[in-house]
């Protein structure tokens, strides 16, 4: 597994509350929406650290666009691509925040998202991760599924030892614990990355999914499991 060192932070400089990591590879067609939907959260005290895994479409323009607007965005750019785990890494070692919120470039976050998730691990400490329920959505945006059930943590993480006990686009983490436990991605697990990770992140500390629905999962021929 590759191991990744926090950077320090410069003295002065505000935290903020949350760091949004994302991985992005030519998702010129929803990249847009994704980004958008993270923008348009009612929590704003955020930065958003989107890595560019080597793109060759319009990806980089659209990228440089938004940061140009929006200086929460900092934009991280692959030489060659990397997987999206090990972009994910690159994002996790750059991130600053309290907590971390993992984001797909195909996907579209609800924008009561992060002031839930919050509020939530704000209250309860004993809590390392929170996720929450997904509309499962087709190519062109249209809703198929619902997966709405909320988990309190020994059913979490029970299940953790069969699948991935959450969607992980929809996942707020404790960056300390990241730092503290150096949990990163394993690229060993490229192709189950997430189920492997939640199940080491696991280990110190609880998990669950809050009721309700936070994010739209875009399914379509080109998604990989992270």
């Amino acid at each position: 597994m590759s191991e990744f060192t926090q950077p320090q932070r410069n003295a002065g400089c505000s935290r903020p509350k949350v760091s949004v990591v994302m991985a992005i590879h030519n998702e010129e067609r929803h990249g847009g929406a994704a980004i958008e939907s993270i923008l348009d959260q009612t929590f704003d005290n955020f930065e958003f650290i989107i890595i560019d895994d080597a793109s060759t479409d319009g990806t980089p323009s659209m990228l440089a666009c938004f940061a140009a607007k929006d200086r929460r965005i900092k934009v991280l750019t692959n030489e060659r691509n990397l997987s999206v785990p090990l972009s994910a890494n690159k994002g996790l070692a750059a991130a600053t925040g309290e907590y971390i919120a993992r984001m797909d470039s195909d996907d579209i976050a609800y924008p009561n998202r992060f002031a839930e998730q919050v509020a939530f691990l704000d209250e309860s400490p004993e809590y390392i991760i929170v996720g929450g329920g997904v509309e499962y959505i087709d190519e062109n945006g249209d809703v198929f599924r619902t997966f709405d059930r909320g988990s309190n943590w020994w059913e979490f993480e029970w299940s953790s030892f069969f699948r991935a006990p959450l969607a992980q686009p929809c996942a707020m983490l404790r960056a300390d614990a990241v730092n503290k436990h150096n949990l990163f991605y394993d690229n060993n697990f490229n192709r189950a990355a997430d189920f492997e990770y939640w199940h080491r992140l696991l280990r110190h500390g609880k998990g669950c999914e809050l009721p309700g629905v936070y994010l739209q999962y875009r399914i379509h021929d080109r998604n990989i499991p992270v």
